[in-house]
């Protein structure tokens, strides 16, 4: 039960107590990270290029790119901006990789 009330409080947590809470390693907060981003950065890849099995591996390489990047987000209150610039990175780097394989 009380994993359920820690669950529910993370997902409550603003933008900037989410980058807090990640930059002071919090167990929770890269999943809480995920939980709230995931599913747009899903939707955008999908809606680029389509229904597919590469889009989880993509939405992964997002978060790999975000976590690695996050020290230079400077406004943590831009964290959605920040994540989805960087869906729209992978999404051209994808697209340049079908443009030469073609």
């Amino acid at each position: 039960m009380q994993e359920r009330g820690r669950a529910g409080a993370e997902r409550s947590l603003t933008d900037a107590e989410l980058i807090r809470a990640l930059r002071a390693d919090d167990p929770g907060a890269a999943a809480a990270l995920w939980a709230r981003y995931s599913p747009p950065v899903g939707r955008v890849l999908a809606k680029a290029l389509g229904p597919g099995l590469e889009i989880e591996d993509l939405t992964q390489e997002v978060f790999l790119r975000v976590f690695r990047r996050l020290p230079s987000l400077r406004d943590p209150s831009a964290l959605r901006a920040f994540v989805l610039a960087v869906a729209m990175n992978v999404l051209k780097w994808e697209l340049r990789l079908w443009r030469h394989i073609a």
